[in-house]
Order: structure tokens, then sequence, then C-alpha cells
């Protein structure tokens, strides 16, 4: 979600790197991609060429966590290229889709504004 990554990247100092559909990333330089499945669809996240290297940390940051889907292909491209997902916060969750369980599976550690 670019707005509040933006944010927490600008308050805290840090890049900021966007993980994003296929749709919507509009780089030729991907290199990283992953197919998953969500609610009832597949699709594609990509991630840029040289984006992270391995040793770098990174906060995952998205507006809702239902299912897990696309934040754990976004955790699996993060590790592709070395580095190491190391939590992810989200602005809403719904729990009962159980998202937190596969993001936890993965050592991700979940924090959420909201719950529902």
């Amino acid at each position: 979600l670019n707005l509040h990554g933006g944010v927490f990247a600008a308050y805290s100092g840090r890049a900021f790197l966007e993980v994003g559909y296929s749709h919507q990333s509009g780089h030729f330089n991907i290199i990283f991609s992953i197919i998953f499945s969500f609610a009832f669809r597949k699709a594609q996240v990509e991630l840029q060429k040289d984006a992270l290297k391995p040793g770098d940390k990174v906060l995952i940051v998205d507006d809702l966590l239902a299912t897990g889907g696309s934040l754990v292909a976004a955790v699996e491209l993060i590790q592709r290229t070395g580095a190491t997902p190391v939590a992810a916060v989200v602005v809403m969750e719904l729990t009962d889709l159980h998202g937190r369980k596969k993001l936890e599976q993965q050592s991700v550690a979940v924090h959420s504004l909201l719950l529902f």
C-alpha cells in the first residue's frame, strides 16, 4: 500500500519498496514474480530487480490481512532476494480468515491496527 508504506518509510528514514500486482507495477526491470491464490482468484505480484540485497531486514505494510495470500507471496519474494521479512503491519485484519497463522508460520510477526 503506497500511502501507508511511504509514511512508515519517511518517518523511519528508511527506503520504500513497492511489491505490486503485475498490472500495477509498470516496471520493466522485474526479476522476481510469484503467482498466488486469494479469495476466489489468482494474482501475480512482482518485485523490482535489485530492490533488496542479502541481509536487508524488511517491514511489510499493507492495508488488509485476510487469507494472507498476498502477504505470504510478498514474504516469499523478499526471501528470494536473500533479505529477511521481519514483520508485517496491517491497517485491518479479518481474524476469521486466519491469514495471521500463515505469516507466523513464515516467522513473520504481525501487527494490526484494527481487528474484525
